[in-house]
């Protein structure tokens, strides 16, 4: 039935920011905002055991977290749960 089932969406939209590059360097520069979709579900088996999953950067955005690092790729992850 739906009532075990459980599925949550999260936005997150990060604006236009002014990063530093190479460590230490002083030198600054703009980067494009972007936008993450994750996307989350269990679905409870029965009491005590769940199923659960999710899917990170859903739209696969591309973006830099700082010193030039960039964000994650697409990632998912599946696994289940047995206990309270």
């Amino acid at each position: 039935p739906l009532s075990r089932l459980s599925v949550r969406l999260r936005a997150s939209r990060i604006g236009s920011q002014t990063v530093l590059t190479e460590r230490f360097s002083g030198q600054r520069v703009e980067v494009d905002g972007y936008t993450l979709l994750d996307l989350y579900g269990s679905y409870r088996v029965r009491e005590g055991v769940s199923l659960y999953g999710r899917i990170e950067n859903l739209l696969d955005a591309e973006y830099l977290t700082g010193f030039d690092r960039p964000g994650i790729p697409l990632m998912g992850a599946v696994g289940f749960r047995v206990g309270g």
